[in-house]
């Protein structure tokens, strides 16, 4: 049986079972407001306690792949749904899911407080700065096994749904003359046809956080390591590099400082 996430969990739970927002509520104690935000997908993540409260009260189980209960199976219950007087139950499980709420929004703020320092502490000392919006329909369309493939071989075009990926802009600020370009330059070649500048050997770790955003539920992400860009006149140049991402509901806020650390060999 596949293993789902928490949000295809809950999706498929509130199709299956035809009841307004007021139903669920009264059936198991969870605000309103959480099954109107799950309708409209503006909830970001939801909390493993809810699934399983909803899932009792409309006769399903879950089982959890990890402690993590990041994903799980969903499947009937033999047991009989929520039902009687369960009102001390659902009151306790409210005001903790109350809880949670309160602490996943001050470690969203810490979260964001320390990305801000960590910006804060690098802004003296990097050479240029890149800014984008990575929107997730993206991700959908450009596939990892397709960025390997056109960074082998430069082809853009035959990508399913190239024009949406050649269209994301990328701002530059500060001096990438190092590169033998000029800040309109860079941003005219846009995010993908940047991405064609990267040497192979730092070709997996874009993958790799390309992966990671496309699965993670944080709403903030960092990385740091060496990257390594193709000058205009071919040679290449590695850089130390620092990168943070910001969830703004659908769309990924990405901004990376580049410093220079010299020529590199081929």
């Amino acid at each position: 049986m596949k293993q789902l996430s928490r949000k295809e969990i809950a999706e498929i739970i509130i199709n299956q079972k035809e009841w307004t927002d007021q139903e669920w509520t009264d059936a198991t104690g969870i605000s309103r407001q959480t099954f109107w935000r799950m309708r409209n997908n503006k909830i970001k993540g939801v909390e493993s306690k809810t699934l399983e409260l909803m899932a009792s009260a409309s006769g399903h189980e879950i089982t959890w792949k990890d402690h993590t209960k990041n994903q799980g199976q969903l499947q009937s219950s033999q047991k009989q749904s929520l039902g009687g007087d369960m009102t001390i139950e659902r009151a306790v499980i409210k005001n903790q899911l109350g809880q949670i709420d309160v602490l996943n929004t001050k470690i969203d703020y810490l979260n964001k407080q320390i990305n801000r320092l960590k910006q804060v502490r690098i802004e003296s000392g990097w050479n240029f700065r890149m800014t984008t919006v990575l929107n997730e329909s993206i991700f959908d369309t450009f596939k990892v096994s397709t960025l390997k493939t056109i960074h082998k071989t430069g082809n853009i075009v035959k990508c399913r749904g190239h024009k949406k990926i050649t269209s994301v802009p990328v701002t530059i600020t500060g001096d990438v003359s190092m590169l033998g370009y000029t800040s309109q330059e860079i941003e005219s070649l846009t995010a993908i046809n940047l991405f064609l500048l990267y040497h192979k050997d730092s070709i997996s770790e874009v993958v790799k956080i390309i992966k990671h955003l496309k699965q993670t539920e944080d709403l903030n992400v960092s990385s740091k390591g060496i990257r390594i860009l193709k000058a205009k006149d071919n040679s290449y140049k590695s850089f130390e590099t620092e990168y943070f991402y910001t969830k703004d509901n659908d769309s990924w806020d990405a901004k990376s400082y580049w410093t220079f650390l010299g020529n590199q060999t081929e």
